[in-house]
């Protein structure tokens, strides 16, 4: 749609890492608050935390998008080279950050479930916005039809045939991003009048439920990764849903103020 936001000479600004890179700092930022102020975590731990996380999304999301075109290339539909190009895989990064995360909290003694909860919220601000990169670059796309009249939920690409219009999975996913993150604003306000000494995750695992309902079912609506023939989105998302149930029984059931 508008893959270059603006030019300096040969220098291009793509809308895609300007988007996401803006994304990425207000999810460093906001957490870095939530967790000093909201969470009583020290200051200097939560920094070195979210610096190995965010150092393990950005090579995890690197790493997962060359995964994903090595079927391609083994199959000999595409050169190496291609393994260089395009952009980042959001649930390679997101695996690769928690694991970094969990590694740096637990070597400061600091509580998983409760930076967690920090982060939910600005993680969820970080797809809403992040995802209109995608939008502008044209990537992620959804599934499409040829119609002589645009449905009203119809996206046309530039690259696209005439009368072609596909759904627009870069936008459904910023407003159920959106939409998750006004929800779990509210859960927290009601968690802090009711739990006020919570030590236990909340946000978090109601997060990676919604979010990964959000994945499994409207990635069907989303076209397949173009290096690859199978879509593990719905992996990662059915793993998500897993994770995030038993993650909230787990908490429910610590809620007397034991640490989890």
């Amino acid at each position: 749609m508008h893959p270059v936001l603006f030019k300096i000479f040969s220098v291009e600004a793509r809308s895609y890492y300007v988007l996401w890179a803006s994304a990425l700092l207000v999810f460093v930022l906001w957490t870095r608050s939530r967790a000093i102020k909201k969470y009583g975590m020290d200051d200097s731990d939560a920094i070195s935390v979210l610096v190995w996380v965010y150092a393990a999304a950005i090579l995890g999301s690197i790493l997962g998008s060359m995964a994903e075109k090595i079927p391609l290339i083994i199959s000999g539909k595409e050169p190496l080279k291609i393994i260089m190009r395009g952009g980042l895989s959001s649930g390679p990064g997101l695996l690769c950050a928690g694991l970094a995360g969990i590694y740096k909290l637990r070597q400061f003694n600091c509580g998983v479930g409760i930076f967690a909860d920090a982060a939910s919220i600005p993680f969820s601000a970080m797809l809403a916005l992040g995802r209109n990169g995608c939008y502008l670059e044209g990537c992620c796309t959804g599934i499409g039809v040829h119609c002589a009249v645009r449905p009203w939920w119809g996206v046309h690409f530039p690259a696209d045939a005439v009368n072609f219009y596909r759904y627009p999975s870069q936008i459904s996913e910023t407003i159920a991003a959106f939409a998750i993150m006004l929800l779990l604003l509210v859960i927290e306000r009601l968690a802090e009048r009711r739990m006020p000494e919570r030590q236990c995750a909340l946000l978090f695992p109601v997060f990676l439920i919604l979010y990964g309902f959000y994945r499994l079912i409207f990635d069907f609506f989303r076209e397949s990764e173009r290096y690859s023939a199978f879509n593990s989105g719905h992996v990662l998302a059915a793993a998500a849903i897993i994770l995030g149930v038993l993650w909230l029984l787990r908490s429910f059931r610590t809620l007397s103020g034991s640490n989890c």
